[in-house]
Parts: C-alpha cells; structure tokens; sequence
C-alpha cells in the first residue's frame, strides 16, 4: 500500500519527511524555472546576444588567477572585533531589523560556474572569431558589446548586425538551440 496515498495529487509525486527541530513537513518537489521561457527553434541576434552576454557573465564568475601567487604569511587571519564587540553587533542589528542584511553582506562565498556553464561559455565566446572572421572590426564591437563595454539596455547598430550574421551562420551550420 502506498503511505502516500492521502496526499494531494499534487504532493503524491513529491517525497515528504519532516525535519527533527522542524514541526512542518518538508516537501522535496522539483522547483520550477524562474523563468521558464522555451527556446525558440531558431538562433535569432536577441538569443546570441544573451548567449554571449551569459558567458561573460561566467568568464567572471571563475577563480583566474593572473601572475605569482600574492603574499601570504603563516600566522592567522587579524579578527577586527572581540567576539564580544560582534556579539553587540548583532543584538543591535537585530533590535534595528537589518540583521538579515547585515549577514547578506557578511557572506563573501564565491560561487563558481558549474561545467555546463563553462562549457556553454567556451562555446559562445568562440563565435564571434569563427562567424565574423572577415570582420575584424564587427567582431571586436560584438565581442566588447557582450563584455559590459557598451549600455545593455542600447545595442549599437554594428554590433546588431554581428549577431543577426551569427545567428544565420549558426542556424546554416545546423548548431542546436541549448
């Protein structure tokens, strides 16, 4: 017999548990897409555009290291409060309503990219070069444009045009819309 048969049909597909210092039920159904918007059948210069975009965006999400590795020292990280001066810190920030925020900014976690991310990445960033190889110049404008050189929100002519010629020579080339 199923035990979860007196579910909601909704919450049938979803496996239940409850957390020991939680009174409620946890359910671990599928989140949905924030935005789940379907892929279009075709690349068009909007698509491209925010391929391109995206893979800067992952570029800078990675840990790159440029030159020799900086100076460290082997004694241990300078506290800049007493653990009473943070305690203090806190009970404020609570009183204020901002203790939220206040961990929001403590939190420095650098997520990195997953492999996909890079991979998609890797892929973007080449089509500029291997597209527009007899345009040097409209491969720079498209290739600065999705770096963050340019206003997102205004899209120079030229760059335009460079990715309308690389969303043809992608569909041409018959690359799958991911």
């Amino acid at each position: 017999m199923n035990k979860n048969s007196d579910l909601p049909s909704d919450e049938a597909k979803a496996l239940h548990y409850i957390e020991p210092s939680v009174t409620r039920a946890v359910t671990t159904a599928p989140v949905p897409l924030l935005n789940p918007k379907p892929l279009p059948v075709a690349w068009d210069a909007e698509l491209v555009g925010e391929r391109l975009i995206e893979a800067y965006r992952t570029i800078a999400r990675m840990r790159i290291s440029v030159g020799p590795r900086r100076y460290a020292s082997a004694w241990p990280g300078y506290q800049s409060m007493t653990p009473g001066e943070i305690t203090e810190l806190m009970n404020e920030a609570q009183k204020s309503g901002t203790l939220r925020q206040l961990y929001a900014d403590l939190n420095r976690t650098k997520i990195l990219p997953s492999k996909e991310a890079i991979e998609r990445a890797e892929e973007a960033l080449a089509w500029p070069l291997k597209y527009l190889h007899t345009r040097d110049d409209l491969a720079m404008l498209v290739t600065g444009w999705a770096a963050g050189m340019f206003r997102k929100d205004e899209t120079p002519g030229p760059a335009r045009e460079g990715l309308r010629i690389i969303a043809r020579r992608l569909d041409r080339d018959r690359v799958p819309v991911r």
